[in-house]
């Protein structure tokens, strides 16, 4: 029995439609299964500016597992948050883990997350913490938090706080942003 020339094109046709329903169905579980929970899926590419707030932390740093840290870090992604969408600017979280091992990072920034990207390892010769120092220069210490407005493709730094406590003392203070050229840090 012959086949005709078509059969295998209609069944591509059937196969194709298939594969897009699946492929689709796939990239919305995958954006639920590690999409932060109560962070939006990143939307920051539908606008031209957006805020990008980096946390540098450590399993084995005594003031980055300082229990107050999570709750200021949840208090500041809500304040970036409205920020940003008061100012029609996306925001972008991002997690680095100072650690030896990935697997004890990951663990630090679950506990303090959730981020839209995470980076764990290298210790402090990782590629995130280098590229990020490139960039912003700053201490190779922990906890900290940078902030910078990635302004299509020229980022400006708009703070770095080292610590705890100056970290908790921004949160007291309202977490107002840096005006242009100024960057606050210890």
């Amino acid at each position: 029995m012959m086949k005709s020339p078509t059969s295998h094109i209609t069944r591509i046709s059937l196969y194709l439609p298939s594969f897009v329903l699946f492929a689709w169905g796939g990239y919305l579980w995958y954006q639920k299964l590690f999409a932060a929970p109560g962070a939006p899926v990143d939307t920051s590419a539908s606008f031209n500016t957006r805020l990008v707030a980096v946390y540098i932390g450590s399993p084995t740093c005594g003031p980055s597992n300082h229990p107050d840290l999570p709750a200021l870090l949840r208090t500041i992604r809500t304040h970036l948050r409205a920020y940003a969408e008061t100012h029609r600017q996306g925001v972008h979280f991002v997690g680095v883990a100072i650690s030896r091992s990935p697997a004890d990072g990951l663990k630090h920034l679950e506990r303090m997350g959730p981020f839209h990207e995470v980076a764990a390892g290298g210790r402090w010769n990782s590629l995130a913490f280098r590229g990020l120092r490139a960039m912003h220069g700053g201490a190779a210490a922990t906890p900290q938090l940078v902030l910078y407005l990635d302004a299509e493709s020229h980022p400006r730094l708009l703070l770095r706080l080292v610590g705890v406590d100056r970290i908790r003392q921004w949160v007291q203070a309202g977490m107002p942003l840096a005006e242009p050229d100024m960057v606050l840090s210890p």
